[in-house]
This record gives structure tokens, C-alpha cells and sequence, in this order.
């Protein structure tokens, strides 16, 4: 339903956009396609540049309401990330509330299961991180105590993690059997020749 342009025979004279306040449209109309601002080029009677010059609103449109919702373009940043913040803050809610529930029933099934209950210690043990700082190996001709602390003697120390996996599977799976007994006679010998590389001895 396009509107046919009107040839003119004016002598002269330019006749421009005609002026539409777009700044308060919204949203477009997609029937706005249809509706057509003519402008005329209008020149002297026989010029073959003399033509009709056909724009259609939805061009001036897409124009105009760029301008509009400029301003609301700058705020749109704010916005994303107040939703963003929203969004997360009900995500920290929801995993708080699930790792509570799982809590919940790790605590009901170790309470009658002994096994479970060691292994959920060791495994503990094991993902542990030390938030100590380090302490320096000891000098030559220490006496290593009774009941010592591991943590002060380092090479000690990395010595017994070497072998703590295999130290709780046996403890959790063959508590008390042939095998962990073998193992931790083995594990006390490696310890003895680490501290003897060291020049330190055990109390008797």
C-alpha cells in the first residue's frame, strides 16, 4: 500500500523531511513500513534530474529512537549487574542450604556405620591443608621425644604424607590385620633411616 510519488511541475524550490517528534516514541510500529513521508525535489519543467525523493518512516524511526533510549542505554550496566548480584546472592543461599542438608544426612548414616565414620576423618585428613608456616629442619644431634610433633621435623613430616594414603585405606579396610602391621613396621623403618641421615635419635 505503498503511496505512488507525485511528479511536480513547480518551477523550483526544495522541499525537506517534514519535521516529526520522534522523541517520545517507544517502541517501533511495525506497521509504520506502510505509512510514507514524500519529499519533492521539485525543479524546473523538463529537467531530467527532476525526481520525487521517497523515505519511509521506519528509516527516520530507527534513527530517532536511538536518540530515545540513549539514556536508557547507560543505565543498563547498573541494572545487569544489580540483577547479577541478585542472582548470585540466591545461588550462595541455595548451596549454603545444600551443603547444610548434606551435612544432615552424612551425620544420621556415620552414626551407625563405624567404618564410614573413620573414613570420613581420614579423608578429612588427607584434603587438609596445614595453615602453618613451615618450620626449619632442626640441627644435627637432636633428640627426637616421645610423642614428638611431626610438624618439627619436616623431612619427617613429607616422609609420613608419602605414605598416608596407603596408611588409611588399611586402617579403614584391614584395621588390625597382617598387612597393616607389616605396613607400619615398614613405615617405622623408613622413618628411623630418614632421622638417621639427620644425625637425630630417639629417645629410648
Amino acid at each position: 500500500n505503498r503511496q505512488t510519488p507525485k511528479m511536480s511541475n513547480e518551477s523550483s524550490g526544495m522541499k525537506l523531511f517534514e519535521t516529526i517528534d520522534y522523541t517520545k516514541v517507544k517502541r517501533l510500529d511495525t506497521n509504520s513500513c506502510k505509512r510514507v513521508l514524500l519529499s519533492q525535489r521539485k525543479g524546473k519543467p523538463g529537467d531530467k534530474n527532476k525526481m520525487d525523493f521517497v523515505a519511509t518512516k521506519t528509516e527516520h524511526d530507527a534513527f530517532s529512537i536511538s536518540k530515545v533510549h540513549s539514556a536508557d542505554l547507560k543505565e543498563t550496566p547498573s541494572k545487569v549487574r544489580k540483577v547479577n548480584n541478585e542472582r548470585n546472592k540466591k545461588s550462595r543461599i541455595v548451596i549454603e542450604k545444600e551443603a547444610f542438608q548434606a551435612a544432615g544426612r552424612a551425620s544420621m548414616l556415620i552414626q551407625n556405620d563405624k567404618n564410614l565414620y573413620k573414613s570420613l576423618l581420614l579423608s578429612m585428613a588427607m584434603s587438609r591443608e596445614n595453615p602453618r608456616t613451615k618450620l626449619e629442619t632442626p640441627d644435627k644431634g637432636k633428640i627426637i621425644g616421645e610423642g614428638f610433633f611431626w610438624a618439627n621435623f619436616p623431612p619427617l613430616e613429607e616422609l609420613l604424607k608419602g605414605y598416608m594414603s596407603e596408611y588409611y585405606e588399611l586402617s579403614t579396610q584391614k584395621c588390625h590385620s597382617r598387612q597393616q602391621q607389616d605396613f607400619n613396621n615398614m613405615l617405622v623403618m623408613k622413618v628411623r633411616e630418614e632421622a638417621a641421615k639427620k644425625d637425630w635419635t630417639f629417645e629410648p
